[in-house]
């Protein structure tokens, strides 16, 4: 039996029964900001445009290393906080940026901004870190929420969503093992999805790139999008064989996205590295279970990062 906290299950179901978590550009979502003048992670904050005037300025006193007046504009923002501040502040506590570090309290500055895109895929993250030990079930639990393609294994009845006791009795049938493992897979995804917009696999419209997330070897493979074909809905594939991944035969030769080179676009290359920046770091900082994984290889689409599609042109 997977043991796990069904309090705090409680406690979101209760407070997300009214919401309604989309994909896509809405509100102004916070990506990577790579912080390395305080030696901190790439994913610390978030990359790209962070344009709520109170968000920014915490932003730059972190850039000029005084966290202490990054920790007074946060509060006097957190007063009347805008969905930038609350994600950012979030992702403070999170890394321990100029904040102590502290899962719950990122988990309540996510959860109160959970209605901006990508939050949610956040939360999955979060609570598949090994800081956050023993949250697995909320890293699941809000990976089917906002329809990250997680293995069919790793879903219960999406009426039981908003039950926690429901849930709890689902995830506790399943056998030994499985949750930590759906756990890992939510968290990776989570990651990703947060900070990138994902669209139908192979979507010939966009101008992404193609993703595979080789669980058992715990890599994120990346190709060029086709010039020509139909597009192909994210999935999951088993098997020893990586060709059995949806849509593979489109690709047959995946690569380490920091070995991506395309000469399409400069543009795709580029977001073939930031994945990798991401991807990496996902991987270090989710907690992977102990012995050999499913063979599960996930394929969807990126199309872009989230801020770019919101920064000025």
């Amino acid at each position: 039996m997977e043991v796990f906290n069904l309090k705090h299950l409680k406690k979101h179901t209760m407070q997300c029964s009214t919401r309604h978590q989309t994909q896509g550009p809405g509100l102004r979502a916070m990506g990577v900001l790579a912080l390395s003048l305080l030696g901190a992670t790439a994913l610390a904050l978030a990359p790209g445009a962070v344009r709520a005037k109170d968000a920014a300025e915490v932003v730059r006193q972190i850039e000029a290393k005084n966290c202490a007046g990054a920790a007074q504009q946060l509060n006097e923002a957190l007063a009347n906080p805008s969905a930038e501040v609350l994600i950012l502040a979030g992702s403070m506590f999170e890394n321990g940026i100029c904040l102590k570090q502290s899962t719950e309290r990122a988990a309540r500055m996510y959860l109160r901004a959970a209605d901006s895109p990508g939050v949610g895929s956040r939360l999955a993250a979060l609570y598949a870190t090994k800081a956050a030990k023993g949250s697995e079930a909320l890293a699941v639990w809000w990976g089917q929420r906002v329809g990250l393609p997680l293995p069919e294994v790793c879903g219960v009845d999406p009426q039981v969503l908003g039950d926690a006791d429901a849930y709890a009795r689902q995830v506790q049938a399943w056998p030994a093992g499985r949750l930590a493992q759906c756990a890992y897979v939510a968290g990776v995804l989570g990651a990703i999805d947060a900070e990138f917009v994902r669209t139908v696999f192979g979507d010939v419209q966009s101008k992404g790139i193609d993703v595979l997330f080789d669980v058992a070897r715990g890599q994120v493979l990346v190709a060029a999008a086709p010039e020509g074909g139909e597009g192909v809905e994210a999935g999951v594939g088993t098997g020893n064989n990586r060709s059995s991944a949806p849509g593979f035969q489109r690709h047959p030769e995946w690569i380490q996205p920091d070995r991506f080179a395309s000469q399409r676009q400069a543009e795709v290359q580029a977001l073939a590295v930031r994945v990798s920046q991401v991807s990496k770091i996902a991987t270090a900082r989710v907690a992977r279970p102990d012995g050999e994984l499913p063979a599960w290889r996930i394929t969807w689409h990126i199309q872009a990062e989230r801020s770019s599609l919101l920064s000025p042109r």
